[in-house]
């Protein structure tokens, strides 16, 4: 059997990727409920290592992958970046992780700038103008 070894199992998986990829989507699909709970517990039980990787992830692979997805070059990035002298384009403070989070209009995909983490969640909650509206109405009430 060509998964009694890990080293056997690599290369099988590679001489017969399309098949593995198939049995695997297959897999998935039927125990889809089953790996949520499995994959759930693990990170539950591997905390500090599921924290670390997702780090790690981050750094190496987030912004290229965050830049992919507005169309930005990293060109473009640092250049939106140094315009703003590396500060949130709204609360004008250095960023609180890394790198500032691209804002944009999630109706024409056009980037308007670049945020930090707290003021990207806020901004996200103002462009609903009905939840803000029901926001004043319910702090009027409550008062």
């Amino acid at each position: 059997m060509p998964y009694s070894d890990p080293k056997n199992q690599a290369k099988y998986q590679d001489a017969h990727w399309e098949e593995h990829l198939a049995t695997s989507r297959r897999w998935y699909k039927r125990h889809k409920a089953q790996h949520f709970v499995a994959v759930k517990r693990w990170k539950d039980q591997n905390k500090e290592f599921w924290l670390g990787y997702r780090r790690h992830w981050r750094r190496t692979n987030g912004r290229r992958i965050l830049l992919a997805e507005y169309g930005m070059t990293q060109a473009q990035y640092d250049a939106l970046l140094k315009k703003q002298k590396g500060l949130c384009a709204i609360c004008r403070n250095p960023p609180d992780r890394e790198f500032l989070c691209v804002d944009h209009d999630h109706k024409t995909g056009k980037v308007r700038g670049l945020l930090c983490s707290p003021c990207n969640a806020r901004l996200g909650h103002l462009e609903d103008r009905l939840w803000i509206k029901k926001a004043f109405a319910y702090m009027d009430r409550t008062k």
